[in-house]
């Protein structure tokens, strides 16, 4: 084999799994694949240096910029997601099996990908029925996209997943407020505040539920009158 076959080989592999780090989250935190891509590139390097009877400068100024040009990403990811490990590790968070959708979901979300991140909040949704979390980011991910219906349906799967009237009031005003300010529907906002407050009349959160109603009625009364 020659050098410049390996050195091909290694840069193809590195810009491989760059690119598969990249775009799949999901892929990228996997033990199987960070260590199994370090491996490769160990591999590769050596590989390269088998080829190489009498080393010169050229060979490793080459060999250093392929590895840097295609293999930095997956090194970054490889550096970065063990470290993520390892801190989880150390804190038992993997005990909490939805959480790893929530950092891989963000990851979509701040790359942009919305339909990404919708996707593993709703895997999140399906595989923790009693986790309130994934559906209150759904409805979020809605409003950021324009659906308020989605998004109203989402927070209200959300309250009836919630185990106290204190969280419960957390999806019911994110409900009410969806439907004043993305639906101009004060009569629907205040019916479910309504129903809040006879469901729960003794809640901690009904004095918060008073002064919206109070507010919202004012704002209906001033319209009815115009």
């Amino acid at each position: 084999m020659s050098f410049d076959f390996a050195l091909g080989l290694l840069f193809i592999a590195g810009g491989i799994l760059s690119y598969i780090a990249w775009r799949h989250e999901r892929v990228a935190v996997a033990s199987w694949f960070r260590w199994g891509g370090l491996g490769l590139w160990v591999f590769l390097l050596i590989l390269i240096r088998v080829t190489i009877d009498q080393p010169q400068i050229y060979h490793i100024i080459i060999m250093i910029v392929a590895a840097g040009l295609s293999w930095i990403p997956f090194i970054v990811y490889f550096v970065t997601n063990t470290l993520i490990s390892i801190v989880r590790s150390a804190l038992s968070l993997d005990q909490i099996a939805v959480k790893p959708f929530y950092s891989q979901a963000e990851a979509a979300q701040a790359r942009g990908n919305l339909e990404e991140a919708m996707r593993l909040y709703r895997e999140a949704a399906q595989e923790h029925p009693d986790d309130a979390e994934p559906c209150r980011r759904l409805g979020e991910l809605h409003l950021k996209l324009g659906q308020p219906d989605l998004a109203i349906r989402a927070f209200r799967e959300a309250e009836e997943r919630s185990p106290s009237a204190e969280v419960k009031a957390i999806h019911v005003f994110s409900v009410a407020e969806t439907l004043v300010d993305h639906k101009a529907d004060l009569p629907a906002a205040i019916r479910t505040l309504e129903r809040y407050k006879a469901d729960y009349p003794n809640a901690d959160a009904i004095s918060y539920v008073d002064q919206r109603l109070k507010l919202l009625r004012e704002r209906q009364e001033g319209g009815a009158a115009k």
